[in-house]
């Protein structure tokens, strides 16, 4: 479209791009014309000065919700954010492009003529999404984890019959008897979480141990970063940066949270001797 019109534009980004495609003309032919161009995961609203009563949303990969109101729709990335004004929303699939306005809402879908909508009711209350004490969502989402680990695990822990139910793990009875070790990693394991007293007490004889690594170099934290992928190799160092600065910033927390917790801290260099270290920690 811009060559057609003789512009000349460089991007650094995939979203100012998104922008100047959709720019010549608002309407869903448009931004689906310019969203077959784009590669990779998304999660996006168009909007136009001309047509403020009128928004076009997409995802692929992000989460992307439409909000049924009374003569209002809403689009968001968490249903947290609207329950308070309307119970009813429309989980988007992968591909789907949705028109919405004040009076109606429309879904389509680029790789089938006809999307699958359903209309779904949210199950919780605008009181229960509230922050609370909570400074930000994401605090409270990392705060309230241990319940929502207990959450999960209702009606697959058998107790009376000590064993579990999970599925998906395609596994037999007897290869998941011969597994004599399990170790669960992941940022997401909050120290309130692991001090519970079935990761340590009585409960388990001791059995689930946990220890944190600490990280505090934030060159090493990026080449981490790099060399999971992700996509980050090609956002702007700038963007890198604020991701690396975030990650470090939550280091931190875990470290103050760890230690209050009487849980052990292991550093993460040298990592030659890294395991031993970590074994010797939680044995």
């Amino acid at each position: 479209m811009l060559g057609q019109r003789g512009d000349i534009v460089q991007f650094e980004a995939e979203h100012p791009k998104l922008v100047h495609d959709c720019a010549e003309e608002f309407d869903i032919a448009a931004v689906c014309d310019a969203l077959r161009e784009v590669i990779g995961t998304y999660g996006l609203v168009v909007i136009s000065k001309d047509q403020p009563n009128v928004m076009i949303g997409a995802r692929r990969g992000s989460p992307l919700i439409i909000g049924i109101g009374k003569d209002e729709h809403f689009f968001t990335s968490d249903a947290n954010a609207i329950v308070a004004h309307t119970r009813q929303v429309v989980y988007l699939n992968d591909y789907d492009i949705a028109t919405i306005s004040s009076e109606r809402f429309d879904v389509q879908n680029l790789g089938t003529e006809t999307a699958k909508v359903q209309i779904s009711q949210l199950e919780f209350s605008a009181e229960e999404a509230q922050r609370g004490e909570f400074s930000h969502f994401m605090l409270k989402e990392i705060c309230e984890q241990p319940r929502t680990v207990e959450n999960a695990l209702r009606g697959r822990v058998d107790l009376e019959g000590a064993t579990a139910r999970f599925g998906g793990l395609n596994l037999t009875a007897e290869a998941l008897r011969s597994i004599d070790r399990i170790v669960i990693e992941g940022v997401w394991i909050t120290p309130a979480f692991a001090a519970r007293k079935a990761f340590g007490g009585s409960t388990y004889d001791g059995a689930v141990r946990s220890v944190f690594i600490d990280e505090r170099d934030q060159t090493a934290i990026r080449d981490v970063m790099l060399a999971r992928g992700r996509g980050i190799q090609e956002w702007l160092p700038r963007r890198q940066t604020a991701m690396v600065r975030m990650q470090a910033g939550y280091g931190e927390w875990l470290r103050e949270a760890a230690s209050a917790q009487g849980l052990p801290l292991v550093a993460a260099r040298p990592v030659e001797t890294l395991v031993d270290r970590v074994l010797t920690a939680v044995n």
